[in-house]
């Protein structure tokens, strides 16, 4: 502030002597309009190198939440590690991360659409394999604000983990939460039409779910798709899919042209009736001993082809060896140990 007010006081004496002092008044202007025009670039420079700092070392914090192996390996055995270790188990909590994606949208802004994709997205999506449930809960809740941000382009990027990770998570609620996500993602547009059929065929087996918060997830998802899809397409491709889990064809109760629309009223009416949660964990439970049997038998037929491979590569070698004796009960070999 204080140079700026010299710079002012010696450019109104500047100014002053050029009005009053005749020929050599223009040189002096062109002069103060050089330097202002420096002085306006200068700060300029200084605030890409100081932002470029400033990235830096959130981006080394942020890191550092996921990653607090990495953040201070000095500090093991050391005598300060005991003042440090609240800081480290509160990088290491799931409440850290919650943080962190609670403010993504701050978050993305302050980094860029460039920055947020290449250095931000892939530590979020690692948040998809952490074992807290409601850290996965809340990656769902605000990742649509992320897909907003960087666009249809990194959207289709992350959805693979929507495979199997998300609509088939071990919680319910999670899987509720993961199936809203995609809704909002295909209601803001940023979905492929093969995108949103492909979630839509493997999500509608959940439409008759035990767990109501599943099966309004479902519904919401299918509402979603079949409006951006519009008529032709919700007949034709999305309708095939959900009348084997409803009571009456849903195409007869829509208008044939673009003023129809699939509300989750519609498909909630035409439901069959839930599957009962004992039936529902039944049959979890033979899918699991299925599995594991399936499991062992594999295991099995593997160590039994390998003991074969070993006893026929044994005889083998007896065979071929001069030195073997055919009878074990006589040794002809004295030298034999």
């Amino acid at each position: 502030a204080a140079a700026a007010a010299g710079v002012g006081e010696e450019k109104s004496g500047e100014l002053g002597g050029a009005a009053g002092g005749g020929g050599d008044g223009g040189s002096k202007i062109t002069a103060l309009q050089d330097a202002g025009r420096r002085m306006s670039m200068a700060p300029t420079d200084d605030y890409t190198v100081e932002l470029d700092k400033l990235h830096a070392t959130v981006s080394k914090w942020v890191r550092d939440f996921f990653h607090p192996d990495h953040s201070a390996p000095h500090m093991q055995g050391s005598s300060l590690a005991g003042s440090r270790s609240l800081p480290l188990n509160v990088v290491r909590s799931s409440l850290a991360k919650r943080a962190l994606l609670k403010d993504m949208t701050r978050l993305c802004i302050f980094f860029g659409k460039e920055e947020t994709e290449v250095s931000i997205l892939p530590l979020f999506l690692t948040i998809i394999n952490e074992r807290d449930w409601e850290l996965r809960h809340a990656f769902y809740v605000h990742i649509p604000e992320l897909c907003a941000f960087l666009g249809p382009a990194a959207t289709e990027l992350i959805m693979p983990f929507f495979d199997g990770a998300a609509i088939f998570d071990i919680e319910e609620l999670v899987v509720s939460r993961a199936l809203l996500c995609l809704a909002a993602l295909a209601e803001l547009g940023l979905l492929t039409r093969s995108i949103m059929l492909t979630r839509a065929q493997l999500a509608t087996p959940l439409l008759l779910h035990p767990s109501s918060w599943v099966r309004n997830g479902a519904v919401a998802l299918m509402a979603s798709v079949a409006r951006r899809l519009g008529f032709p397409d919700t007949h034709v491709l999305l309708l095939p899919k959900l009348n084997d889990f409803t009571t009456f064809d849903l195409g007869t109760v829509l208008a044939p042209d673009d003023s129809a629309e699939l509300t989750s009223d519609m498909i909630t009416q035409a439901l069959r009736t839930p599957v009962s949660r004992q039936a529902f964990k039944l049959t979890l439970m033979r899918k699991s001993d299925a599995k594991r049997s399936s499991n062992s038998n594999s295991s099995n037929s593997s160590n039994s082809s390998s003991s074969n491979k070993g006893a026929t590569s044994t005889q083998g070698q007896g065979t071929n060896n001069p030195n073997t004796n055919p009878n074990p009960d006589t040794n002809t070999n004295t030298n034999a140990p």
